[in-house]
């Protein structure tokens, strides 16, 4: 059985990421957003490979 926890956990762990990053640019740190779409076009090889392994 699938609880409903999981969307209110997710949902709360990305205010508190959001939080948390804004309070760490506000004291200095620079902070940086990778560009994903490069990153899981660039393993995709990678997951197309092992994804069927996974079961």
């Amino acid at each position: 059985m699938r609880s409903g926890a999981l969307p209110v956990q997710r949902e709360a762990s990305q205010a508190l990421e959001e939080r948390y990053l804004g309070q760490l640019e506000e004291l200095g740190m620079a902070v940086t957003h990778p560009d994903l779409a490069s990153f899981r076009e660039a393993v995709k090889p990678v997951i197309d490979k092992w994804a069927p392994h996974r079961r």
